[in-house]
């Protein structure tokens, strides 16, 4: 399963929870991540976040939007920071924000961006204890990163850097290695052995230069029971960003029991769906009784940030 990157010092997280797939025309496409992020220093003077301020944190994560857009050679990025910038301390200074729009060697390509104020502090949540970040970056085919700077001080010509931490752009393609292992029926590939597929799956989104979107799903299902036959059934629901099924493309053959590797007892697994708003991909695994599709495991895959 896909995982997001995360980078800790003090606290610092960055994760993903919402995508969304554009069609901007009929010759270009673009992936929009929603990689939320949250800055919050401990017992520091200045936090990176969104929503109400309590116990020294944001109630929520600020965002990086990476849009990346198909086109001929490598995606053209465009970032767009969201959030706010909170003054967290008692008495009066000043918080700065640094914005580096970075390639993927954490060479800066663009003007850094600094929002610095200075309030009265002691609440965190008072309007002059706060301010909006809506920063977007200049669309380039290098921007990979985004660095975020916390700093503090009494007044804004003393303020000094505390904390650092990144954004990385979502690949745009991305390959998930997974078996599932659900009793009478299991998803995999090669052979079986101590109950379960002996290696993994291979679950594949990628975007193509012409936008167009590529989801592969490619296995073997295997019937594994040592005493009876019956039938196994994977269901890949190829999806958009909603979870709306595109496309959905059953596998379901009946098994004779006994060895799971005998070819009676296993099915190849092949399927490609190509759409321009593809970005997920959901199988379902488990058998088929009088018609109903039983003991059912789920899993889903899609595009995230890194």
């Amino acid at each position: 399963m896909f995982q997001c990157r995360s980078i800790r010092k003090l606290v610092t997280s960055v994760t993903a929870i919402g995508f969304s797939l554009l069609a901007l025309s009929s010759t270009a496409q673009a992936i929009t991540a929603n990689c939320n992020y949250r800055d919050t220093i401990f017992n520091g003077e200045v936090d990176f976040g969104s929503g109400n301020h309590s116990f020294g944190n944001p109630a929520t994560n600020g965002t990086v939007r990476w849009t990346l857009s198909a086109g001929v050679g490598a995606p053209t990025a465009t970032a767009r920071i969201l959030g706010t910038l909170y003054l967290d301390k008692i008495g009066a200074g000043c918080a700065r924000l640094r914005i580096n729009f970075q390639d993927s060697a954490f060479n800066n390509i663009q003007n850094t961006q600094n929002i610095a104020f200075c309030g009265p502090g002691n609440d965190a949540n008072l309007a002059a204890n706060r301010r909006a970040i809506d920063v977007t970056s200049a669309a380039s085919t290098q921007l990979r990163r985004i660095q975020l700077t916390l700093g503090a001080g009494p007044t804004l010509g003393t303020i000094v850097d505390l904390h650092t931490g990144a954004s990385f752009a979502p690949d745009t393609s991305q390959v998930f290695w997974d078996r599932i292992n659900n009793g009478n029926t299991d998803f995999g590939f090669n052979s079986h052995s101590g109950g379960g597929p002996a290696s993994d799956a291979r679950i594949e989104l990628s975007v193509a230069s012409s936008g167009i979107v590529s989801g592969r799903v490619n296995g073997v299902l295997f019937w594994d029971s040592l005493i009876g036959g019956g039938t196994a059934r994977l269901i890949s629901d190829f999806q958009n960003s909603n979870g709306v099924t595109l496309v959905s493309r059953t596998d379901q053959f009946t098994g004779t029991g006994g060895d799971a590797n005998n070819e009676a007892n296993k099915r190849l697994v092949l399927r490609i769906v190509n759409d321009l708003s593809l970005f997920k991909i959901r199988l379902r695994v488990g058998r088929v009784l009088n018609g109903n599709f039983i003991d059912v495991v789920t899993r889903t895959y899609s595009f995230g940030c890194r």
